[in-house]
């Protein structure tokens, strides 16, 4: 990891440094520094909550449920959220999918099921800027998508999140077809679409829990034979740590996806193949080495981005991109 040496001296002549891990002169998201700060206290609520309410501010809340926002100007920070044991559909335990979401804010908040299932996201939705949330124990960190303005800007900026140790299940019935064995598609972060997206700063672990989730012992006997689980103990891998796919005509572009830590996936960034026209700037990022170990590339990326200053953790040498 790149690291910077800060040098301090007083009147007296009296000099301390510190050496700390940098991207761009910001601190790489742990446990740590993400998530409700230590220290704050939280009013426990029983049950979902929805925000109807223009400019409702939720501070310091232990939530037991989910919350959906339907409404713009919301903000909710220093939140921990739970969801709960009755979801019986794809929800993030924070969901901002309704058209009238616009301008969310979600800071420092830790976002976690207390009950995993093959249902629960992080984050879920359009309009809303992540900071400095610790996101685990869910199929896919952020899931970015607006079904309400399809092919059209998202405005979705995550930043300085710590997006880790993701739950997966087999069976899965979101991926019934899948052979051998199906199972859930892990992603820290994926995009389904729309245009305007920024994912700056962030530490994502594209691995999947050996805690939360069902039959990883099963699948490790898969390995070899699938191609589509890959074990580094005591890890599975996840798909990606940043997917991007393509939804009919729900197009993705316009990313500014740069200075962030990345490790995981079959790739670590990985593109479903088709035409972008502009897909925007892939920059600055440091890759761990923890990719599918058949597989010789760290991004797989459309000839339109445009990658560069993308190097690798330990040896700070540029990582291989694979371009279509």
């Amino acid at each position: 990891m790149p690291t910077v040496t800060i040098t301090a001296t007083d009147r007296e002549g009296h000099a301390a440094s510190v050496t700390v891990d940098y991207a761009v002169g910001q601190a790489k998201p742990v446990a740590s520094n993400t998530g409700v700060p230590a220290g704050t206290v939280l009013t426990v609520h029983n049950g979902d909550m929805t925000i109807s309410t223009p400019g409702t501010v939720l501070d310091s809340l232990d939530i037991h449920g989910r919350v959906s926002v339907t409404a713009a100007n919301v903000t909710i920070k220093r939140c921990r959220v739970r969801g709960n044991a009755t979801l019986v559909t794809n929800v993030g335990l924070i969901n901002a999918t309704n058209a009238a979401v616009s301008n969310l804010l979600i800071e420092d908040c830790t976002l976690a099921p207390d009950v995993p299932s093959i249902w629960w996201n992080g984050i879920t939705g359009h309009d809303f800027t992540a900071r400095r949330c610790n996101v685990y124990g869910t199929v896919d960190g952020v899931g970015i998508f607006n079904t309400n303005n399809d092919g059209g800007p998202v405005n979705v900026v995550v930043t300085s999140c710590y997006i880790h140790d993701l739950a997966y299940f087999s069976p899965d019935s979101n991926h019934a077809a899948d052979q051998p064995v199906s199972h859930t598609h892990n992603d820290c972060v994926q995009v389904q679409g729309g245009t305007d997206i920024e994912l700056g700063w962030n530490n994502l672990q594209g691995f999947c829990s050996p805690v939360y989730g069902s039959d990883i012992s099963l699948d490790a006997a898969h390995a070899n034979s699938s191609g589509g689980y890959n074990i580094h103990a005591p890890y599975l891998q996840a798909s990606s740590a940043i997917q991007i796919n393509v939804r009919g005509s729900f197009v993705p572009g316009g990313f500014n996806i740069h200075d962030n830590w990345i490790d995981g996936g079959a790739y670590s960034i990985n593109t479903e193949a088709a035409t972008y026209p502009n897909f925007g700037t892939i920059s600055n990022n440091v890759f761990g080495d923890q990719q599918r170990p058949d597989n010789p590339a760290y991004m797989s990326v459309p000839k339109s981005a445009t990658v560069t200053g993308n190097v690798h953790e330990a040896t700070g040498l540029p990582v291989p991109t694979k371009t279509f």
